[in-house]
């Protein structure tokens, strides 16, 4: 991803450029944006956050390999907005609940 972080390092010199994070499509290429990502912290505004699994993305959370709570506390701790992004209401109530049992807020 070399391009990627070229074209990163010339978009961050502009002050309204912002990153959306989506964690489970970082997920599903084993994590490769991450590295890029977290160059930028700066300049990530917002997250995606849904769970992957060697099948698919946009799983409920808890339910595949994203490291969920170390996601939201990046979330928490760069006052990102955050999106769950899950494919039906049923994946979101879950979701949700899942947060509450598993997650910590500062």
């Amino acid at each position: 991803m070399p391009f990627i972080s070229r074209a990163l390092e010339m978009l961050a010199k502009f002050d309204n450029f912002h990153l959306t994070w989506d964690v489970g499509h970082d997920a599903k290429v084993s994590f490769k944006e991450e590295v890029v990502f977290r160059r930028f912290t700066d300049r990530i505004k917002h997250m995606h956050l849904h769970d992957c699994n060697d099948k698919s993305d946009h799983q409920p959370l808890y339910s595949g390999n994203v490291p969920i709570n170390d996601r939201l506390l990046f979330a928490e701790n760069h006052d990102l907005s955050v999106v769950i992004e899950v494919k039906t209401s049923a994946s979101l109530r879950e979701s949700v609940e899942q947060i509450k049992k598993n997650y910590k807020f500062i």
